[in-house]
């Protein structure tokens, strides 16, 4: 009986520290109200902007158009300005600065076929010089002539005057001929001839004289 009381004794033990440890305890942070009030007080310094130089304008009106302008102003940079004359010759100015603050300007133009020239050898520069001249001597391709186009034959223009009379003549006579072959066909066939007994005595009497004739010539 006491070693039952023992196990219901370690039982209820065991499950009051089970759910003692699962019921949710809310944690307090302590904070200083000091150190709270210190860091509310605190403000970011600003940084300090460099002071920008402003440049006045030149004295002189210039005779240039900026083209292009690609660098920095700062100590160990370098800056490429591009400029056009008002005759469309173009300049290349080259601002060079050392970290010390010196500054070695260039001033460049557009380099041509004599400027190379001047670089090479006497002989390379013949040879240059005879090799450009055969290039121009060469004869130019002969352009054959477009043949010109042949005029078109005028269209005749047919006459059909003649036609638009005999046309209608011929209508006229094939109605004409259908309408007598049609009153042909209509009269009846057994219908003697009125004019088959009628007989001219002239005729016969023509007869008469020319048979005498014959009979005397005969004689």
């Amino acid at each position: 009986m006491k070693k039952f009381n023992r196990y219901c004794v370690r039982a209820v033990a065991v499950a009051s520290a089970f759910f003692i440890g699962m019921t949710p305890v809310t944690a307090f942070a302590y904070v200083d109200p000091a150190e709270e009030t210190a860091e509310e007080e605190i403000i970011p310094e600003e940084p300090e902007e460099d002071p920008i130089e402003e440049y006045g304008p030149l004295t002189p009106d210039g005779n240039m158009e900026l083209v292009d302008d690609y660098g920095t102003l700062e100590c160990g940079g370098k800056q490429f300005i591009t400029v056009v004359s008002k005759t469309g010759h173009y300049f290349y100015i080259i601002i060079d600065r050392d970290d010390d603050g010196n500054e070695n300007v260039h001033f460049l133009n557009l380099v041509d076929e004599a400027d190379l020239l001047k670089l090479m050898d006497e002989e390379e520069v013949e040879e240059y010089m005879a090799s450009k001249t055969e290039k121009e001597e060469e004869p130019e391709p002969v352009v054959a002539p477009e043949p010109e186009p042949e005029p078109e034959p005028t269209p005749v223009k047919k006459d059909y005057t003649p036609l638009l009379i005999v046309l209608p003549i011929m209508g006229i006579g094939l109605i004409a001929g259908y309408f007598a072959l049609k009153k042909k066909k209509s009269q009846p066939k057994d219908e003697p001839d009125p004019d088959a007994d009628y007989v001219d005595e002239e005729t016969d009497y023509l007869e008469q004289i020319s048979e005498d004739e014959g009979d005397e010539s005969d004689e």
